[in-house]
């Protein structure tokens, strides 16, 4: 076993094997293993207490639930993986920072994430979540996103309300059922990408 283990990176690598191996990681805070050839399910990580988790681009399986308990994690990356679950797990995880879970197989409500005033980076892009982009972003701190990709989701709502989100830098709303009028974006002063096409 690996217990004294603290970081470990080791991404777009040819390195391989089953998450299973960090099963008894116990002091294991930031485990980057994006786009390595790792397999395996979440489920090996119940147990741990990371701060930090990059598995975008990887083959590993299993339900997002197995995060309801880790309160501390600040940075979570799953996008491109056959995960499943609600996004409600991440209803106790307040410290989240930076989440992408796009492309996998997650579903929920996103009003999950209002309130969230840590939260700079939310892409859900291409997932089965939903929800009122109102609820989202008028309940968060002007201070919050940054970045934020529900892109080809069924998010609706009216453009207007992105007035309350003046640090966004980057927003990618394509092929969602927003509406509004175009006036609702001359607040967004730090955009430099805006996507609202089909």
């Amino acid at each position: 076993a690996t217990n004294s283990l603290l970081h470990l990176y080791v991404s777009d690598t040819q390195v391989s094997g089953d998450l299973q191996a960090f099963k008894n990681s116990t002091a294991l805070k930031n485990l980057s293993l994006r786009n390595a050839q790792v397999h395996g399910n979440l489920s090996a990580l119940q147990d741990l207490d990371l701060y930090e988790l990059s598995l975008s681009g990887t083959q590993i399986l299993g339900d997002i639930r197995v995060f309801k308990n880790h309160r501390r994690l600040s940075t979570l990356g799953l996008s491109s993986t056959p995960v499943t679950g609600d996004v409600d797990v991440f209803h106790h995880c307040l410290g989240l920072s930076w989440l992408d879970l796009s492309f996998s197989n997650v579903t929920g409500d996103i009003q999950v994430f209002r309130n969230r005033q840590s939260l700079e980076e939310l892409r859900l892009a291409s997932t089965g979540v939903r929800g009122d982009l109102g609820v989202l972003v008028c309940s968060c701190s002007t201070n919050a996103f940054e970045v934020l990709d529900l892109s080809n989701t069924t998010v609706e709502g009216n453009i207007f309300v992105l007035q309350h989100a003046k640090a966004l830098t980057e927003l990618h709303l394509q092929g969602t059922h927003v509406a509004g009028s175009i006036d609702g974006l001359t607040f967004l002063e730090k955009a430099s990408v805006v996507d609202l096409s089909k």
